[in-house]
């Protein structure tokens, strides 16, 4: 749970230093829950790959889907919290620690947008086929 937070944590610092306004708490639960619908859509795109199945996502249920998707983040990621108290406690984490879970942090970020596009690019050659 504390890795969790530290990505949320380094989300947070990452937006903040990239601009800095109203919408600061509100843009890492938006990452956040873009990766967790790339994450559903990667499953349903490989079910679709192995199954042979084609079936069509309407936007209004992948607007709920994302909805559902944001209230356990709400409860997992109490920015209040993160932001306050533990970020001073992530400031005094080792150099080697911070490497590791800033690491870490990218490798799961670039990890999820590459391998959605992997999916669907596979998914653009089984209905080629």
């Amino acid at each position: 749970m504390k890795f969790l937070h530290y990505f949320y944590y380094r989300i947070y610092e990452t937006f903040i230093k990239i601009s800095d306004d109203a919408l600061n708490n509100l843009k890492p639960f938006a990452l956040i829950g873009l990766l967790e619908i790339q994450i559903i859509f990667q499953i349903l795109v490989w079910f679709s790959i192995i199954t042979k199945l084609h079936f069509g996502i309407d936007p209004v249920i992948g607007a709920v889907v994302g909805i559902i998707l944001m209230i356990p983040n709400y409860f997992i990621f109490p920015y209040k919290k993160i932001i306050r108290e533990e970020a001073k406690e992530f400031e005094h984490y080792p150099k080697t620690r911070k490497v590791l879970w800033n690491t870490l942090t990218i490798a799961i970020i670039l990890g999820v947008f590459t391998f959605t596009v992997f999916s669907f690019h596979e998914l653009g050659q089984v209905t080629h086929r």
